[in-house]
């Protein structure tokens, strides 16, 4: 599959490129950070902070599956949800920004209270 991670250069995102890559996935990395690096093999995609830039970009770029990382806000989530919407899978990850710093219980699901840290 083609996959691509934003915020793949980040303490878990190279967690997550390494796994898809061991699997045989093509794997492109979108990073706002000038420093980011990227495993071999990796295309790394520079993210311009333009919402259409990243919009078009992404839609242009057709992959098979999408794994968004560092949505921090409502307005980030929203440009990965645009920019994904033709994307057979789409992952995105919130954790922390969703549920809070306190667990009520392990694991968390789907069904655990919500404490968002933002709007």
């Amino acid at each position: 599959m083609k996959v691509v991670v934003v915020g793949g250069t980040g303490s878990i995102g190279l967690r997550v490129v390494a796994r898809l890559l061991d699997a045989g996935h093509s794997v492109s990395c979108v990073a706002r950070g000038v420093g980011a690096n990227v495993a071999r093999g990796v295309r790394l995609i520079r993210r311009d902070p333009n919402v259409e830039w990243f919009t078009g970009v992404m839609r242009r770029e057709k992959f098979d599956a999408a794994i968004d990382l560092i949505a921090f806000t409502a307005e980030d989530a929203a440009a990965s949800v645009s920019a994904f919407r033709d994307v057979s899978h789409f992952i995105h990850t919130s954790s922390v920004r969703v549920y809070g710093v306190d667990s009520s219980w392990l694991p968390i699901g789907e069904d655990h209270l919500l404490r968002p840290t933002v709007p």
